[in-house]
């Protein structure tokens, strides 16, 4: 996981509204997930392209598929 950097804002404002989300946020982790995929196809491209092609690895490439479990017994 990337480390996370909290700045403080240089604003006017007297008021500043975030939304934070944990470490094991599901968007959080899809977050992580482009990141990583954003950075393998650039070390990629780079190797085999000499250069880095445009891709759009954002988070919405995450899709959670719920699955039946099977219980599966070994004979």
């Amino acid at each position: 996981m990337f480390p996370i950097v909290i700045s403080p804002l240089q604003t006017a404002d007297e008021v500043e509204i975030v939304e934070r989300k944990g470490i094991g946020h599901p968007d959080t982790i899809c977050d992580a997930l482009a990141e990583t995929l954003s950075r393998n196809l650039c070390q990629e491209y780079q190797r085999r392209f000499g250069e880095i092609l445009h891709h759009n690895a954002t988070r919405r490439c995450c899709v959670a598929v719920a699955q039946p479990r099977r219980l599966e017994v070994a004979v």
